[in-house]
């Protein structure tokens, strides 16, 4: 019996004893677990890649907007004809933002690429316009708005034009004023909150319009940009100067001057922005058109937080041009934040800016209602 007993004591032994070693072994083989770690060294948002030392942020939204005008404008009907007319218009537009960052003996090393959906039916061919000529003509497209590559002080590739600078705190943004987008290779150095910026931009994007009567680019040079900004404490300013060859005129230049003041002592978040532009020939660095001649703008725009989650913003922007009758737009909001990186409300705007601008904003009243939803930022 004692013997039975010791024999049946040593195999329970030896069982435990082999099932200790295979845990021992399964555990040595085991991965290791590489967990994501935060990136702290490019602002709030970066994670490392796993096995890298590469880090990336994602960010984005999507807004929904209804539109309604007093005007009916043309919009295009299912088979893309434009001959649907309608006072009102649907419009959502979602963006993906993805930014990949590495530091590196010249400095950081950084690749951007920005996607964009739209769907929305109007009359303008989205092909009209020389920034979108990648766009499928239709009610709904996918495209890479912007995509460049940074080392140190040097970018290369499409973006925002070095001369332009932000437009109003309204919803819509602003119809008088530069906004473009270019293939281009730009320096820039900031020291002490003073910032310089020289850019050669590729000029189909600026000048080249939709019909061959519109093409103003001679072919002649690239366009030439130089600004010099400067921050400190509250405020900000830019100075930027543009020159162009253009078919018609020759060597043609614009100058524009921005500010913009923070107003937190009035309310945390409170803004205001002045903006002035000159051109003589080239319309486009004020706002304007091709015809040759003095173009003039300006630009004011206020923002308000009433509360941490609800604001307001009004925008006023005028622009004269030549063998033109003077154009002028001006909006209000309230926008109210239900939760955080959500916003939602109206937008009033009257244009007196000639019959259409930017394919469905017309002359006239157009009431606006947005929801938006950002995210990663």
């Amino acid at each position: 019996m004692k013997f039975k007993t010791l024999l049946l004591g040593s195999a329970a032994a030896f069982a435990v004893m082999g099932a200790a070693s295979a845990s021992a072994a399964d555990l040595t083989a085991a991965e290791p677990v590489d967990y994501v770690k935060v990136c702290d060294a490019f602002g709030v948002g970066f994670w490392y890649i796993p096995g890298t030392d590469t880090c990336l942020k994602i960010s984005g939204y999507v807004f929904v907007r209804v539109s309604v005008f007093g005007n009916k404008i043309e919009v295009a009907n299912p088979q893309g004809s434009p001959d649907v007319y309608s006072h009102h218009v649907f419009y959502t537009e979602g963006q993906l933002q993805v930014t990949a960052s590495t530091m590196t003996d010249y400095g950081a090393l950084t690749a951007y690429i920005e996607l964009e959906a739209d769907s929305q039916n109007h009359g303008s061919d989205p092909g009209n316009n020389a920034n979108d000529t990648n766009r499928p003509w239709g009610d709904r497209w996918v495209y890479a708005n912007q995509y460049w590559a940074s080392l140190g002080p040097l970018t290369m590739g499409f973006l925002q034009s070095a001369y332009d600078y932000g437009g109003g705190y309204n919803i819509l943004g602003s119809d008088l004023d530069s906004d473009v987008k270019a293939d281009q290779a730009r320096l820039a150095w900031a020291v002490g909150g003073v910032g310089v910026l020289v850019s050669v931009e590729d000029e189909v994007h600026r000048w080249v319009g939709n019909t061959v009567a519109s093409n103003q680019a001679s072919g002649n040079m690239p366009d030439l940009i130089g600004a010099v900004t400067w921050a400190g404490g509250p405020v900000d300013l830019k100075l930027s100067v543009g020159v162009t060859d253009l078919r018609n005129t020759g060597t043609s230049w614009g100058v524009q001057g921005a500010a913009t003041v923070k107003m937190d002592w009035l309310a945390a978040g409170d803004a205001f922005r002045i903006k002035g532009a000159w051109a003589q020939d080239a319309g486009s660095f004020t706002g304007g058109g091709n015809a040759p001649g003095t173009y003039w703008s300006v630009l004011a725009s206020i923002l308000h937080y009433w509360t941490p989650n609800l604001t307001s913003a009004a925008t006023v922007d005028y622009l004269n041009a030549p063998g033109a009758t003077a154009a002028w737009e001006a909006a209000f909001n309230i926008q109210y934040s239900p939760a955080k990186n959500v916003w939602i409300g109206p937008e009033v705007v009257y244009r007196n800016v000639g019959n259409s601008v930017n394919g469905f904003r017309p002359k006239g009243w157009q009431g606006v209602f947005q929801l938006t939803r950002k995210f990663g930022s």
